[in-house]
This record gives structure tokens, C-alpha cells and sequence, in this order.
């Protein structure tokens, strides 16, 4: 059962790469880039870098900025239909992870 889910998740990230690649070399007109302000709750500098770092890895999007306070990170999306349901997919498939994963910083940055 566990190889069987693994080939699921792979056959996954091709569909999910091989749409991004079609969408990139495809017609401009299809396509709805942005920048968008995404909240994190991650108060642990290695998580937000890691969190960054992610979310470039992700087809379609790339972390452009973060804020000075490391509350919200500025990302860009190549095509975004829902910006609410981005925002949400960030952060529950990649922040809440990494929150449960990398201990709080107690020296938040107001």
C-alpha cells in the first residue's frame, strides 16, 4: 500500500509539472499571474526560509519578498484563479508542517 501511494504522489507532481510547463510555454492569454500577500504564523527564522524556499520549488510560483516584521511573505503565482484558495493551500500544505516541525522563536520581531 505504501509503494502503491508513493506512485499516486509521483504520477501527482508529473501531472501537476507537466500543466505548469504547458501553461509557461503555452498561449500569455491563459494565464493570470500575480503578486500576492500570504500571512504566516512561522516565527522561526529556519521555517520561514524553509517555507520560502518551498514555495519556489512549487511549479508556478516563486517567494519574492518577506517583510521586515516576518508576518507576511510576497509571493508570485504565474496563474491564479482564487487568491484566497492559494493563500489557503500555502498554508496548509506547507506552513502548518513546518510549524509543527520548527519550535517557536520566543524573540519575534515586532
Amino acid at each position: 500500500l505504501a509503494a502503491r501511494g508513493h506512485l499516486a504522489q509521483c504520477s501527482h507532481r508529473r501531472e501537476r509539472r507537466r500543466l505548469a510547463a504547458r501553461r509557461i510555454l503555452g498561449p500569455e492569454r491563459e494565464l493570470t499571474p500575480r503578486f500576492i500577500w500570504v500571512p504566516i504564523e512561522l516565527d522561526n527564522q529556519l521555517a520561514i526560509e524553509a517555507l520560502a524556499g518551498i514555495i519556489s520549488l512549487t511549479p508556478g510560483t516563486i517567494t519574492a519578498d518577506v517583510t521586515e516584521d516576518r508576518r507576511y511573505l510576497l509571493v508570485h503565482a504565474l496563474d491564479v484563479e482564487d487568491e484566497a484558495a492559494l493563500v489557503q493551500q500555502i498554508r496548509t500544505r506547507y506552513e502548518l508542517p513546518l510549524r509543527q516541525i520548527f519550535p517557536p522563536n520566543t524573540e519575534r520581531q515586532t
